[in-house]
C-alpha cells in the first residue's frame, strides 16, 4: 500500500475515488486508502464494492453534491464532516471521515459513517 503523507491529500484522493458511480470503480481507488481496522471489517476489495453498492453508502458514489462542513486535524488524527447530496432521490446526509496517522507516519482512513448509523 502506498504511503500517504499527508492528512488533506489523503482526504482529496477519497473523495476523487468517491467520484466513481459504479461500486466496484470505486473500491478499487478506495481499497489502497483503507487502515488496518476498516480493510479488516470489509475482509477485502469485493467486500468493499458490496458496501459501497448497499443502500446506506451508494449514495457517497458520485454525488450530486458534496460540502465539506468542517475539518479538525490533531496530531495523529483527523475528520472530516460531510454532507453529501446523492444523485437518487435522497435527501442530503451528513457522513464523518476519520483518519489516522501510523506510528510511520502515513495516513490511512480509519472510519466512515453516517449521521444517524453506528459501526
Amino acid at each position: 500500500m502506498p504511503p500517504h503523507d499527508q492528512a488533506e491529500a489523503l482526504l482529496n484522493k477519497l473523495l476523487a475515488a468517491l467520484d466513481q458511480a459504479d461500486p466496484v470503480r470505486a473500491a478499487e481507488r478506495v481499497w489502497p486508502l483503507l487502515g488496518a481496522r476498516p480493510a479488516g471489517q470489509v475482509v477485502d476489495q469485493a467486500g468493499l464494492a458490496r458496501l459501497l453498492a448497499n443502500e446506506r453508502h451508494r449514495g457517497l458514489l458520485a454525488p450530486l453534491a458534496r460540502e465539506l462542513r468542517g475539518w479538525d486535524r490533531r496530531e495523529g488524527a483527523a475528520r472530516a464532516e460531510l454532507l453529501v447530496t446523492p444523485r437518487h432521490d435522497e435527501a442530503a446526509h451528513a457522513w464523518l471521515v476519520t483518519l489516522a496517522c501510523t506510528a510511520d507516519g502515513r495516513w490511512w482512513v480509519s472510519g466512515l459513517q453516517r449521521e444517524g448509523f453506528e459501526g
